[in-house]
């Protein structure tokens, strides 16, 4: 089943619990930028190189399953096979979906990053119309097509980075990371309700940790850190952030609450994201705005997403 039913209150403080999470995230871009530079920086490879992101990506889940632990009780008791089974797969998921968008978000901005991002709210319903067997709205074709108008824009304008058939490498990432995140959005909608959400959580984090840590350590780069020049001030307040809010609050709240509302709902939710994202970019680095371009771009993909959550009539 995908989603659990619960009443109009519920589904209203899911809902704000949701966008709450997706305020954090979107404040994230920036903080997660930072530190995958400052992380290359340290370890004297150029910026791009996945060492920074796959490492702090790492640290900040384990460190995040490890509070969680120590924070709620229920994650300590009551385990079973059942758990990792349900745990495991988000977890993978949510690894790869998180290095590709990392990976992403070295090469190009923060806003374009987090508008390319928001396409899991098309990518979640057709998702859920090919496992439903059923055909997806034509609310969801002109969707599509309109998002498909908004990536042209907002990615080609641009005209430095590694180019791959018009499109930024980056960009093609960050869009890898998009269908990923769709994936997870499905599962949690499945899995979660088949066990407790703070054991499952628990594992969810552990696996993001320990795959990304084991990924880092054979990347080019790895030896040549040291703590001290890893951990600079600025670097461990910014990975507190992201460990505190967009870890433990941001996707504490996510696999407490998503699994209560429908996919389809929870992905329309998350396209707040982007446009915090965008804003507090701007706020933090005045020069990280977007052209008029990639404005025109983002704001199709934000359309697109009007468009998949309307209920049209007929066939």
């Amino acid at each position: 089943m995908l989603g659990t039913a619960t009443t109009s209150s519920e589904r209203r403080f899911a809902i704000l619990m949701l966008t709450l999470a997706t305020v954090f995230w979107g404040m994230g871009f920036v903080w997660a930028k930072n530190v995958g530079e400052a992380t290359n920086h340290a370890a004297g490879v150029p910026n791009g190189s996945a060492l920074g992101p796959v490492l702090m990506l790492s640290i900040r889940f384990l460190v995040a399953s490890v509070v969680w632990l120590a924070i709620f009780p229920r994650a300590r008791r009551g385990w079973s096979v059942k758990t990792f089974l349900c745990g495991v797969p988000i977890g993978v998921v949510l690894c790869v979906a998180l290095v590709c968008q990392h990976l992403g978000l070295d090469r190009t901005t923060e806003a374009v990053a987090a508008f390319l991002t928001n396409l899991t709210v098309v990518l979640v319903p057709i998702l859920v119309a090919i496992i439903s067997f059923k055909r997806p709205a034509a609310n969801l074709i002109v969707a599509c097509a309109v998002a498909l108008g908004g990536i042209y824009l907002l990615t080609g304008a641009k005209t430095a980075g590694v180019e791959v058939g018009g499109m930024d490498l980056g960009e093609i990432f960050v869009l890898l990371s998009a269908v990923g995140f769709s994936i997870e959005i499905v599962l949690l909608g499945w899995l979660m309700p088949k066990d407790d959400a703070a054991r499952v959580t628990v594992v969810i984090f552990a696996i993001c940790g320990l795959a990304c840590g084991g990924l880092a350590m054979f990347l080019p780069g790895f030896g040549n850190l040291t703590a001290t020049a890893l951990f600079t001030p600025k670097l461990v307040w910014e990975l507190g952030l992201l460990t505190v809010l967009c870890t433990l609050v941001a996707f504490g709240l996510m696999s407490h609450y998503q699994y209560r509302i429908d996919p389809t709902r929870a992905a329309i939710v998350y396209l707040f994201e982007p446009i915090v994202a965008a804003a507090f970019a701007w706020a933090i680095e005045p020069d990280a705005g977007m052209t008029g371009i990639q404005i025109a771009g983002a704001g199709l993909i934000l359309l697109a997403n009007v468009v998949a959550e309307l209920k049209w009539r007929g066939p």
